[in-house]
């Protein structure tokens, strides 16, 4: 799904975004990467998808690599707090819901992100 500009982005338009991102060839410059953690992008590694998702919004890249702001990470993507920690954080890339086994892969990730119900955003607040 091209982001083409003349859509109003909803939480489900950018959780969509990201889910194309994460099934397709990532971009050049971009690698999906865990072993080199907490360096270029500052959240669980430099290749993470909320890596991914800051360079798709650059504009939002403090608050989606911010750990801290798991709710406001919940809120841009209309999905529960409990969701987007799990999804995206749960003890970083070496111990979360799929990390604990192996490495996960992008669409692994796009997997759980559409599973997770919609959440309006009164309801997502911290875990």
């Amino acid at each position: 799904m091209p982001f083409d500009g003349t859509q109003i982005e909803t939480p489900a338009l950018r959780r969509a975004i990201l889910v194309d991102a994460l099934r397709h060839e990532m971009p050049t410059g971009f690698a999906w990467d865990f072993r080199k953690l907490y360096s270029d992008t500052g959240c669980g590694s430099e290749g993470c998808a909320l890596g991914l998702a800051s360079l798709i919004w650059p504009d939002h890249a403090n608050m989606l690599l911010s750990y801290q702001r798991t709710g406001e990470i919940a809120e841009f993507f209309g999905i529960s707090a409990r969701d987007a920690y799990r999804i995206f954080w749960d003890e970083g890339p070496r111990a979360g819901f799929v990390y604990r086994r192996e490495t996960p892969r992008p669409t692994t990730v796009a997997r759980e992100l559409e599973r997770a119900p919609v959440v309006v955003p009164d309801e997502c607040v911290s875990p």
